[in-house]
């Protein structure tokens, strides 16, 4: 069924949004905290008071847990090792094996960009709630991870992920993966020392994402276990994996629906329709997840004005067009807003630095 968003054809969406306490994630993270715990002299039954994760569970390969279980075992986890730092941990032991068939899927690739781009394609296998993109240019390949859903342990979840993004491409490349800087999209964390143990790059806090940057040319290096038949079966099992839990936060629904319409930005009620819900039930769900359509659209428009400013030769009155905005006086105000500049300052500014 399609519906028209201000004369666009949109998909009319059967949206099952994924809630913090659905049973999506996969018990590796749990796991490797058990075994941090008990090096650390910590009962196991104390790291899981509260929670509702059992002995028989962490002994069953189906089993999942939810971002709420998950998020009660980091506090119970870093209150009883007294270790704030723990995701560093967690991050530095995490491997290609923890990633199961996708690990394989991954491991088969022809080269670093194939593995990588396969990664970002089925990375909600592993973390339903966030969205992974590749991005490159001449010089430089970036891999950002953005929540989807809200992330009450940020940090740690980005620890995790740094840790483990290093080691599948140091174990993928054999040797030692080396990023030219990283993003984190939080304040800087009373044991920022620590963060050497997982990267040697340069590091920038309240950032806008969470990102890992390195040489495009590392992209295009070989792998040592490529297998045609391997990967065609890994994938297979990976696609039909992911077919049966397309499952993301109503925070990225809207949002991708707001990016695909352009100029044309659908009303909070055309929005609500695309998605298959009352425009009362979005502005539930949007607010549990700490935003609003107003805050969304600016969101979306704010990044889309930045990208043309910068990757393109638009006049600013024609970005303004582009965005939707009937004024370009308008635009030039919602701009400085944002972003504390006009739009020729800024774009006047960035290419100076460039």
């Amino acid at each position: 069924m399609v519906i028209h968003l201000n004369g666009r054809l949109a998909l009319r969406l059967q949206v099952a949004f994924l809630r913090d306490f659905e049973a999506v994630l996969p018990l590796h993270e749990a796991l490797i905290m058990l075994a941090i715990a008990r090096e650390r002299g910590v009962d196991e039954q104390h790291l899981l008071q509260g929670t509702e994760i059992t002995s028989g569970m962490l002994a069953n390969d189906q089993a999942r847990i939810s971002y709420i279980q998950l998020g009660r075992l980091i506090d119970n986890a870093i209150r009883l090792t007294g270790d704030s730092a723990l995701g560093i941990e967690c991050g530095r032991r995490m491997h290609i094996g923890h990633l199961g068939i996708l690990g394989t899927a991954l491991l088969s690739q022809p080269d670093l960009r194939s593995a990588l781009d396969m990664c970002v394609k089925y990375s909600s296998m592993l973390l339903p709630g966030w969205q992974l993109t590749r991005e490159e240019n001449a010089d430089y390949a970036v891999i950002q991870a953005q929540p989807t859903i809200q992330i009450q342990r940020i940090a740690f979840a980005t620890e995790v992920l740094l840790g483990c993004l290093r080691n599948v491409c140091s174990f993928l490349l054999g040797e030692p993966m080396h990023f030219v800087k990283h993003e984190c999209a939080f304040p800087a964390p009373s044991y920022v020392d620590r963060y050497r143990e997982l990267t040697t790059a340069p590091i920038s806090f309240s950032a806008q994402t969470n990102a890992a940057w390195f040489s495009a040319r590392l992209l295009d290096r070989k792998l040592a276990f490529a297998d045609a038949l391997t990967a065609r079966a890994a994938e297979r099992y990976c696609a039909s994996h992911v077919a049966q839990q397309p499952l993301r936060g109503p925070l990225e629904h809207a949002r991708q629906l707001l990016r695909a319409a352009g100029a044309h930005a659908p009303s909070l009620t055309e929005l609500a329709r695309a998605l298959g819900v009352s425009p009362r039930q979005l502005r539930r769900e949007l607010h549990a997840e700490g935003a609003s359509y107003r805050g969304l659209l600016d969101e979306v428009r704010k990044q889309r004005a930045i990208d043309l400013l910068l990757s393109s030769s638009l006049t600013v009155d024609e970005v303004a067009r582009e965005l939707g905005f009937q004024d370009a006086r308008h635009f030039r105000r919602r701009f400085k807003h944002w972003v504390g500049d006009t739009p020729m300052a800024f774009r006047t500014a960035h290419h100076a630095r460039a």
